[in-house]
Order: structure tokens, then C-alpha cells, then sequence
């Protein structure tokens, strides 16, 4: 029994690591900068979330692929 014990702990010690989550990223897009401004300080002070704000659509659109958004906030129409 004793040996069965330290194999699972050998198991347990040699695991990998958990990968750590990373934190949600939220988009926000408006042609108004200063509400872009409140969005941002909002949601920085009181979450843990990554915030990248812009003012042109077509740049938050070339930025998607790299930053890959868990939310995007915009007031743009199509």
C-alpha cells in the first residue's frame, strides 16, 4: 500500500501545471472618445478585464484576429 502512495504522489508532483486563464477581453468601439474614455475606466476599475478601445470600426476589425474578444461593445450601425 505505501508503495502505491508514492507513486501517486510521483504522478501528482510530475503533472503539468494548470495553464493559467487568461483574462477577458472586451472590445469597445465608439466614435466619441470620451465614451470610450468611460467605458475603459469602468470596466478596468471595477473588473479584471483586458480593454482595448477604438474609434474607428475598421480598426477594431483588423485588430479582431489578434486580440480575439470575449465581448465587443459598439455603437456603429451597418
Amino acid at each position: 500500500m505505501n508503495s502505491s502512495r508514492s507513486q501517486s504522489t510521483a504522478r501528482a508532483a510530475s503533472a503539468p501545471a494548470p495553464a493559467r486563464e487568461r483574462r477577458p477581453v472586451v472590445l469597445v468601439v465608439d466614435d466619441e472618445a470620451a465614451i470610450t474614455l468611460s467605458l475603459r475606466s469602468f470596466l478596468t476599475l471595477e473588473t479584471d478585464y483586458e480593454v482595448h478601445t477604438f474609434e474607428s470600426p475598421l480598426s477594431a476589425l483588423a485588430a479582431l484576429p489578434r486580440l480575439r474578444p470575449d465581448l465587443v461593445i459598439s455603437d456603429f450601425l451597418a
